[in-house]
């Protein structure tokens, strides 16, 4: 298994925010995950489809997931490795502070 990650991020900015969506360049032969702690609860995120060739990914949150940091985690399993030549959070700040 194979995994990269991004630590516990605010993005800039402390206060609560949504994440929609997540855009990864990625090749990968094995089943993707993303997996997102979020206000101490888990959630795993499936790539749609997985190809060897380097493409755009985008993983879709849950609608209510709102939070002021996330930690987050690119995941292969199956024992194969996977390339990632980018990633790409879209956050929405919400306008109600903490």
């Amino acid at each position: 298994d194979s995994r990269v990650n991004f630590g516990n991020l605010s993005f800039g900015d402390i206060h609560r925010k949504a994440l929609p969506y997540v855009y990864a360049g990625v090749a990968s032969n094995g089943k993707l995950v993303l997996k997102v702690i979020a206000d101490g609860r888990t959630y795993l995120y499936t790539i749609r489809d997985n190809t060897q060739m380097l493409k755009a990914h985008r993983f879709e949150l849950g609608r209510g997931l709102r939070a002021s940091y996330y930690d987050l985690e690119l995941q292969n399993f199956g024992g194969s490795a996977f390339d990632l030549s980018e990633i790409d959070f879209q956050t929405i700040q919400l306008k109600r502070s903490l």
